[in-house]
């Protein structure tokens, strides 16, 4: 089965992708600029697309 990211998260310095296989996947957020610009609370809006291919701000949409 291929792995594939089912969950995102964060914390005040990373963002964490939760994975269907295995433990999370742990990037700084400073590679994503939009991210970091982000407070907690709009950050809490983020998530996996159906396709597993994208994170995308659900609030959105």
């Amino acid at each position: 089965m291929e792995r594939t990211a089912v969950d995102v998260h964060f914390d005040s310095v990373n963002l964490f992708l939760d994975m269907s296989e295995g433990p999370a996947v742990q990037f700084p957020l400073d590679w994503f600029p939009v991210l970091q610009a982000a407070s907690a609370a709009e950050r809490e809006h983020f998530a996996i697309s159906l396709d597993h291919a994208q994170i995308f701000c659900a609030r959105n949409r």
